[in-house]
């Protein structure tokens, strides 16, 4: 075989080569996006859930002292636009978040319902 054509089929190799390993570079960094985004989920759903929680104890402590109960109420844009994030959705479930819903939307001390 004539050097020539040797080096034409090393070159095709070599472009192969290098195709196979930009696929796989490309793969990892999906990965690695993937699993950003995963954190991400889950530290907004931690701290929703934190914030969640936090607005619940503040108004069951109004309540209890014959206050306005407002806090739940000042958060229910902030909580309803993170829960249609379906990113978030697993997140939330999976870390006890529906506890946290249940709660505000349960009856107060005075019996009374969240507005």
């Amino acid at each position: 075989m004539p050097k020539s054509e040797s080096s034409a089929s090393q070159g095709a190799k070599g472009k192969r080569e290098n195709k196979a390993i930009d696929k796989t570079t490309s793969k990892g960094k999906a990965a690695q996006k993937d699993e950003e985004l995963e954190k991400k989920m889950d530290i907004e759903a931690h701290d929703l859930c934190g914030k969640m929680k936090k607005a619940h104890n503040q108004d069951v402590m109004s309540n209890e002292k014959k206050k306005p109960a407002l806090q739940k109420l000042l958060m229910i844009e902030t909580v309803t636009k993170a829960l249609r994030k379906t990113s978030l959705q697993e997140k939330f479930i999976d870390i006890g978040g529906p506890k946290w819903l249940g709660a505000w939307l349960k009856q107060l001390p005075d019996g009374s319902y969240p507005n």
